[in-house]
Protein backbone atom coordinates (compact mmCIF):
# COMPACT_ATOMS: atom_id res chain seq x y z
CA UNK A 1 0.00 0.00 0.00
CA UNK A 2 0.76 3.34 -0.88
CA UNK A 3 -0.82 6.60 1.25
CA UNK A 4 -0.25 10.43 1.35
CA UNK A 5 -1.76 12.32 4.66
CA UNK A 6 -2.16 15.79 5.24
CA UNK A 7 -1.92 16.60 9.06
CA UNK A 8 -2.80 20.18 10.85
CA UNK A 9 -1.07 21.90 13.47
CA UNK A 10 -1.72 24.70 15.67
CA UNK A 11 0.68 26.51 17.92
CA UNK A 12 0.61 27.71 21.18
CA UNK A 13 2.60 30.32 20.19
CA UNK A 14 4.98 32.14 17.39
CA UNK A 15 7.92 30.22 16.42
CA UNK A 16 10.78 30.95 14.13
CA UNK A 17 12.45 27.60 12.50
CA UNK A 18 15.31 27.09 9.86
CA UNK A 19 14.74 26.78 5.96
CA UNK A 20 11.66 24.32 5.31
CA UNK A 21 10.62 23.52 9.19
CA UNK A 22 11.06 20.31 7.68
CA UNK A 23 13.83 19.08 10.53
CA UNK A 24 10.83 19.98 13.30
CA UNK A 25 8.41 18.11 11.56
CA UNK A 26 10.46 15.15 11.32
CA UNK A 27 11.26 15.24 15.22
CA UNK A 28 7.72 16.20 15.74
CA UNK A 29 6.33 13.03 13.88
CA UNK A 30 9.15 10.96 15.76
CA UNK A 31 7.99 12.15 19.13
CA UNK A 32 4.04 11.03 18.24
CA UNK A 33 5.20 7.77 17.02
CA UNK A 34 6.78 7.16 19.94
CA UNK A 35 3.89 8.32 22.14
CA UNK A 36 1.73 5.92 20.44
CA UNK A 37 4.66 2.90 20.11
CA UNK A 38 7.95 2.96 21.09
CA UNK A 39 9.40 0.30 19.87
CA UNK A 40 7.88 0.81 16.37
CA UNK A 41 9.47 4.30 16.64
CA UNK A 42 13.07 3.24 17.45
CA UNK A 43 13.04 0.48 15.24
CA UNK A 44 12.16 2.89 12.43
CA UNK A 45 14.49 5.37 13.28
CA UNK A 46 17.16 2.71 13.40
CA UNK A 47 16.29 1.74 9.80
CA UNK A 48 18.90 3.12 7.19
CA UNK A 49 15.82 3.18 3.68
CA UNK A 50 12.88 4.74 5.98
CA UNK A 51 9.71 4.13 4.36
CA UNK A 52 8.41 7.71 4.13
CA UNK A 53 8.93 11.28 2.79
CA UNK A 54 8.16 14.10 4.54
CA UNK A 55 7.40 17.50 3.28
CA UNK A 56 8.29 21.18 4.71
CA UNK A 57 6.09 23.61 5.94
CA UNK A 58 2.81 23.57 3.61
CA UNK A 59 0.79 26.57 4.55
CA UNK A 60 2.18 29.88 3.96
CA UNK A 61 4.18 31.81 6.54
CA UNK A 62 6.47 34.57 6.31
CA UNK A 63 10.21 33.81 5.01
CA UNK A 64 13.09 35.74 5.94
CA UNK A 65 16.88 35.17 5.85
CA UNK A 66 16.42 31.55 5.34
CA UNK A 67 13.82 31.22 8.34
CA UNK A 68 10.70 30.65 8.47
CA UNK A 69 8.16 32.50 10.67
CA UNK A 70 4.59 31.12 12.68
CA UNK A 71 2.87 33.59 14.13
CA UNK A 72 1.13 32.66 17.35
CA UNK A 73 -1.91 30.83 16.97
CA UNK A 74 -0.60 29.78 13.34
CA UNK A 75 -1.56 26.45 11.69
CA UNK A 76 0.63 24.72 9.75
CA UNK A 77 -0.24 21.51 7.29
CA UNK A 78 2.48 18.99 6.22
CA UNK A 79 2.37 16.06 4.30
CA UNK A 80 3.59 12.46 5.03
CA UNK A 81 4.20 10.19 2.00
CA UNK A 82 3.65 6.09 3.53
CA UNK A 83 5.76 3.51 1.48
CA UNK A 84 4.32 0.53 3.27
CA UNK A 85 1.67 -0.95 5.19
CA UNK A 86 3.21 -1.53 8.17
CA UNK A 87 4.04 2.43 8.59
CA UNK A 88 0.39 3.14 7.49
CA UNK A 89 -1.82 2.07 10.29
CA UNK A 90 0.51 3.63 13.18
CA UNK A 91 0.70 6.71 11.73
CA UNK A 92 -2.93 7.11 11.37
CA UNK A 93 -3.62 5.87 14.47
CA UNK A 94 -1.07 7.96 16.39
CA UNK A 95 -1.75 11.08 14.92
CA UNK A 96 -5.59 10.44 14.95
CA UNK A 97 -5.73 10.04 18.84
CA UNK A 98 -3.37 13.11 19.09
CA UNK A 99 -6.35 14.72 17.47
CA UNK A 100 -9.55 13.13 19.54
CA UNK A 101 -6.98 13.64 22.66
CA UNK A 102 -5.87 17.52 22.45
CA UNK A 103 -2.64 16.57 24.01
CA UNK A 104 0.15 18.65 22.92
CA UNK A 105 3.46 17.62 21.23
CA UNK A 106 6.47 18.93 20.88
CA UNK A 107 7.32 21.34 17.40
CA UNK A 108 10.72 22.94 17.64
CA UNK A 109 10.69 25.17 20.36
CA UNK A 110 6.97 25.32 20.42
CA UNK A 111 3.93 22.68 21.69
CA UNK A 112 1.49 22.28 18.78
CA UNK A 113 -2.00 20.69 18.71
CA UNK A 114 -2.80 18.15 16.17
CA UNK A 115 -5.87 19.36 14.73
CA UNK A 116 -6.79 16.55 12.06
CA UNK A 117 -5.04 13.89 10.17
CA UNK A 118 -6.53 13.87 6.28
CA UNK A 119 -6.16 10.22 5.14
CA UNK A 120 -9.06 9.97 2.96
CA UNK A 121 -8.85 10.45 -1.36
CA UNK A 122 -10.58 13.66 -1.91
CA UNK A 123 -10.73 15.53 1.36
CA UNK A 124 -7.31 17.09 -0.03
CA UNK A 125 -5.57 17.69 -2.89
CA UNK A 126 -2.49 16.13 -1.62
CA UNK A 127 -3.91 13.45 -0.12
CA UNK A 128 -3.81 10.07 -1.97
CA UNK A 129 -3.38 6.20 -1.46
CA UNK A 130 -2.85 3.71 -4.20
CA UNK A 131 -1.14 0.11 -4.35
CA UNK A 132 1.62 -0.85 -6.25
CA UNK A 133 0.66 -3.05 -8.75
CA UNK A 134 -1.93 0.03 -9.29
CA UNK A 135 0.67 2.24 -9.83
CA UNK A 136 1.96 -0.12 -12.29
CA UNK A 137 -1.51 -0.77 -13.84
CA UNK A 138 -2.68 2.94 -14.14
CA UNK A 139 0.62 4.05 -15.24
CA UNK A 140 0.40 6.08 -19.03
CA UNK A 141 2.44 4.62 -21.59
CA UNK A 142 3.18 7.45 -23.30
CA UNK A 143 6.71 7.70 -24.09
CA UNK A 144 7.73 11.27 -21.94
CA UNK A 145 7.14 12.14 -18.12
CA UNK A 146 7.19 15.59 -16.66
CA UNK A 147 7.93 16.26 -12.94
CA UNK A 148 7.58 19.35 -11.09
CA UNK A 149 10.07 19.55 -8.36
CA UNK A 150 8.62 21.25 -5.67
CA UNK A 151 10.77 21.38 -3.09
CA UNK A 152 14.98 21.45 -3.59
CA UNK A 153 16.04 18.15 -4.75
CA UNK A 154 19.75 17.39 -4.86
CA UNK A 155 21.57 13.98 -4.54
CA UNK A 156 24.97 13.16 -2.54
CA UNK A 157 27.32 11.01 -3.69
CA UNK A 158 30.18 11.14 -0.61
CA UNK A 159 31.04 14.65 -0.32
CA UNK A 160 29.96 15.91 -3.76
CA UNK A 161 26.48 17.31 -4.19
CA UNK A 162 24.74 16.85 -7.71
CA UNK A 163 21.83 19.78 -8.53
CA UNK A 164 20.83 18.79 -11.84
CA UNK A 165 17.91 16.48 -12.39
CA UNK A 166 19.88 14.09 -14.54
CA UNK A 167 17.56 11.02 -15.55
CA UNK A 168 20.20 8.27 -14.18
CA UNK A 169 20.16 10.05 -10.66
CA UNK A 170 15.91 10.74 -10.83
CA UNK A 171 14.70 7.65 -11.95
CA UNK A 172 17.90 5.30 -10.23
CA UNK A 173 16.19 7.13 -7.14
CA UNK A 174 12.81 5.94 -7.46
CA UNK A 175 14.29 2.70 -8.72
CA UNK A 176 16.33 2.21 -5.59
CA UNK A 177 13.32 2.90 -3.24
CA UNK A 178 10.83 0.95 -5.35
CA UNK A 179 12.90 -2.18 -4.95
CA UNK A 180 13.08 -2.04 -1.61
CA UNK A 181 9.89 -1.32 -0.18
CA UNK A 182 7.04 -3.07 -2.89
CA UNK A 183 5.90 -6.26 -2.52
CA UNK A 184 6.71 -7.11 -6.06
CA UNK A 185 10.10 -5.62 -7.61
CA UNK A 186 10.55 -4.27 -11.07
CA UNK A 187 12.53 -6.12 -13.64
CA UNK A 188 16.02 -5.15 -12.99
CA UNK A 189 16.68 -4.62 -16.22
CA UNK A 190 14.94 -1.44 -16.41
CA UNK A 191 17.27 0.25 -14.64
CA UNK A 192 19.46 -0.46 -17.88
CA UNK A 193 17.47 1.95 -19.92
CA UNK A 194 18.07 5.17 -17.34
CA UNK A 195 21.22 6.11 -18.92
CA UNK A 196 19.12 6.35 -22.36
CA UNK A 197 16.51 8.26 -20.85
CA UNK A 198 16.68 12.40 -21.97
CA UNK A 199 15.94 15.96 -20.46
CA UNK A 200 14.06 16.94 -23.51
CA UNK A 201 12.68 20.09 -21.74
CA UNK A 202 12.96 22.20 -18.03
CA UNK A 203 12.78 24.93 -16.40
CA UNK A 204 14.55 25.15 -13.51
CA UNK A 205 16.14 26.97 -10.60
CA UNK A 206 18.41 26.57 -7.67
CA UNK A 207 17.54 27.15 -4.00
CA UNK A 208 19.63 26.96 -1.21
CA UNK A 209 17.84 25.46 2.22
CA UNK A 210 18.71 26.08 5.65
CA UNK A 211 18.92 23.28 8.31
CA UNK A 212 19.70 23.76 12.25
CA UNK A 213 23.54 23.24 11.80
CA UNK A 214 24.38 23.13 7.99
CA UNK A 215 22.92 24.28 4.02
CA UNK A 216 22.02 22.32 0.87
CA UNK A 217 21.60 23.50 -2.22
CA UNK A 218 18.73 22.15 -4.73
CA UNK A 219 16.99 22.20 -7.87
CA UNK A 220 13.43 23.56 -8.13
CA UNK A 221 10.91 23.30 -11.17
CA UNK A 222 9.72 21.33 -14.26
CA UNK A 223 11.41 18.41 -16.17
CA UNK A 224 10.51 16.65 -18.88
CA UNK A 225 11.94 13.42 -19.93
CA UNK A 226 11.75 11.46 -22.81
CA UNK A 227 12.40 8.09 -23.42
CA UNK A 228 13.99 6.03 -26.20
CA UNK A 229 11.53 5.34 -29.00
CA UNK A 230 11.97 1.99 -29.51
CA UNK A 231 10.72 0.85 -26.29
CA UNK A 232 7.40 -1.40 -25.99
CA UNK A 233 4.17 -0.08 -24.24
CA UNK A 234 5.17 -2.50 -20.87
CA UNK A 235 8.56 -0.54 -20.54
CA UNK A 236 7.21 2.73 -21.25
CA UNK A 237 4.61 2.13 -18.19
CA UNK A 238 7.21 0.43 -15.67
CA UNK A 239 8.94 3.95 -15.92
CA UNK A 240 5.94 6.25 -15.83
CA UNK A 241 4.87 4.29 -12.85
CA UNK A 242 8.64 4.85 -11.13
CA UNK A 243 7.51 8.82 -12.51
CA UNK A 244 4.11 8.41 -10.51
CA UNK A 245 5.82 6.56 -7.73
CA UNK A 246 7.92 10.12 -7.14
CA UNK A 247 4.88 11.92 -5.35
CA UNK A 248 4.76 8.91 -2.64
CA UNK A 249 8.72 8.75 -2.16
CA UNK A 250 10.39 11.69 -2.66
CA UNK A 251 13.68 11.84 -5.52
CA UNK A 252 17.46 12.11 -3.87
CA UNK A 253 18.46 13.53 -0.52
CA UNK A 254 17.13 14.16 2.81
CA UNK A 255 13.43 13.16 1.44
CA UNK A 256 12.70 12.54 5.03
CA UNK A 257 13.29 16.37 6.07
CA UNK A 258 11.60 18.26 3.15
CA UNK A 259 13.59 17.67 0.25
CA UNK A 260 12.55 16.06 -3.10
CA UNK A 261 9.10 16.64 -2.85
CA UNK A 262 7.41 16.03 -6.40
CA UNK A 263 4.34 15.67 -8.80
CA UNK A 264 3.91 14.08 -11.70
CA UNK A 265 1.54 15.79 -14.38
CA UNK A 266 0.34 12.47 -15.49
CA UNK A 267 -0.80 11.45 -12.52
CA UNK A 268 -2.56 15.07 -11.66
CA UNK A 269 -3.80 14.42 -14.85
CA UNK A 270 -5.56 11.28 -14.06
CA UNK A 271 -6.55 12.45 -10.58
CA UNK A 272 -8.33 15.51 -11.67
CA UNK A 273 -9.68 13.61 -14.88
CA UNK A 274 -11.38 11.08 -12.11
CA UNK A 275 -12.84 14.21 -10.19
CA UNK A 276 -14.68 15.88 -13.16
CA UNK A 277 -16.32 12.07 -13.88
CA UNK A 278 -17.83 11.53 -10.88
Amino acid sequence: MLASFVISLKLDRDLTLPGLGAEALHGLFFEVLRGYDAGFAAHLHREVDKPFSLSGVLTEHPKRDGRLHIGADGRVEFRLGLLTDDIIEPTLAAFGALAMSATPVRFGSASAHVEGIAFQPGTHPLVRATTYPALVQKASPDARATLQFVSPTSFRAGDVQDVLPRPERVFGSLFEAWQTFAPLPLDPALAELFALIRVSAYELRTELIHFARYKVIGFKGRVTYTYPRDLNAPTRQALNALADFAFFAGVGYKTTMGMGQVLSEAADRRLSAGRAGR
